[in-house]
């Protein structure tokens, strides 16, 4: 697990392992990509918690606004991404970003 993940999970209080399908309570299903992308799966978790969308829109290689997202979502998801990484982000630094990848590529990089 990556430690995006790890951090995503313990804000989340998710102690589902990655790639185990969640309890029959929970009504989202697991993240197929879990195993092979954990951080873009928790990422998709979280914009499914703010958004709706299904976790299989939010690609790596789509920007936010290709999957529906309206700025106040982005606004949210970015404080939320805050809050389980600790990582802090401005607007100098998000905009420019093209591409979900990208956004989370400059999480990894921060937290290192």
């Amino acid at each position: 697990m990556s430690d995006l993940a790890a951090q995503l999970a313990a804000k989340f209080n998710t102690d589902i392992p990655l790639g185990d399908e969640p309890a029959a309570s929970t009504s989202q299903k697991a993240d197929p990509r879990a195993a092979a992308d954990p951080d873009l799966a928790k990422f998709a978790a979280l914009v499914h918690d703010v958004t709706g969308i299904p976790v299989e829109e939010v690609q790596r290689e789509k920007s936010l606004r290709d999957t529906g997202v309206d700025s106040l979502h982005i606004i949210s998801i970015v404080v939320r991404t805050e809050e389980a990484t600790g990582v802090m982000l401005d607007d100098a630094d998000v905009a420019p970003l093209s591409t979900i990848g990208e956004f989370l590529d400059l999480i990894s990089q921060r937290r290192s």
